[in-house]
């Protein structure tokens, strides 16, 4: 059985530990070596060769869906699962752009990290079992919806910036302490682009979001 090489990169020391002893518990995983941040992995990847990079999505400066577009965008065959501890939908979103092939929250078993690695490194896919509702609507949203540019041109700069942040799964909350505005001003403008891009609800807004942010 031919060794699958992997290579961890991560900020917290005791996740590289962690991570290392559970690849070098497996006979066919070979991991080549731990990383703290991007700019490393970058670098390492400019001159050896890996199969699996296993890659914390949250990495300070750089982070995990640009480090792993620039990765890729050099060309080799190293395939990506990105590690994430608290998920949200733009992370998902963000390693999907960024053509991962994987997705998996640390708090993943030994079973789910073997079986991650090996189907990404045959060519498939792996999305753990917790991201699969929102792995469906990104699905979703491709199939059924398709911005219409006009009608985003009526948009108020103000709409277009809270539509920015529905595509990104940032709660009213969130999109008010963003914008610099109150929660109830967010829901009204939640309702102004409901009506302008003629759509149904709230789920079916998110759906365009999500289409309009590519």
């Amino acid at each position: 059985m031919s060794e699958i090489k992997v290579l961890v990169v991560d900020s917290f020391e005791l996740a590289r530990y962690g991570l290392r002893e559970i690849l070098q518990s497996e006979a066919d995983f070979n991991c080549v070596a731990t990383l703290s941040s991007g700019k490393d992995a970058l670098i390492f990847c400019e001159t050896r060769q890996v199969d699996v990079i296993l890659i914390d999505i949250a990495l300070p400066q750089l982070d995990g869906i640009e480090t792993t577009r620039e990765i890729l965008g050099l060309g080799r065959a190293e395939k990506v699962i990105g590690l994430i501890s608290n998920h949200k939908l733009e992370y998902l979103q963000g390693m999907i752009r960024a053509g991962a092939n994987g997705y998996l929250l640390k708090t993943a078993d030994k079973d789910q990290i073997g079986e991650a690695i090996r189907k990404v490194h045959r060519g498939e896919v792996y999305f753990c079992e917790e991201v699969q509702k929102d792995l469906a609507e990104i699905i979703r949203s491709h199939l059924h919806f398709s911005p219409n540019d006009e009608l985003l041109k009526d948009l108020t700069r103000q709409e277009k910036k809270v539509l920015k942040y529905v595509s990104r799964d940032f709660s009213n909350k969130e999109i008010a302490h963003e914008l610099f505005i109150s929660p109830r001003t967010v829901e009204v403008h939640k309702r102004n682009l409901i009506s302008k891009l003629r759509l149904k609800d709230s789920k079916e807004l998110r759906r365009y979001a999500l289409k309009a942010a590519e």
